[in-house]
């Protein structure tokens, strides 16, 4: 995709996309990751579609026993 205007303008469309869709939830447990790369002049978005990994609420027990030593 190439966008036309002023490197400001293309900069801060570039930033609101990526505050706006990075961890965006899809319906089949994944998410989409956003990361902006440059290299040279160029500038490319990268977009990962990610699964997600749940994660059990502060508290709560793992089922991993602890070993003292």
């Amino acid at each position: 995709m190439e966008l036309r205007g002023t490197t400001q303008n293309i900069t801060k469309a570039i930033n609101k996309v990526i505050k706006n869709l990075n961890g965006y939830k899809l319906g089949d447990n994944s998410e989409i990751a956003l990361e902006l790369v440059k290299e040279g002049r160029e500038r490319y978005l990268i977009v990962d579609k990610r699964e997600v990994v749940p994660t059990l609420p502060l508290g709560m027990p793992t089922g991993m026993s602890t070993i003292e030593c």
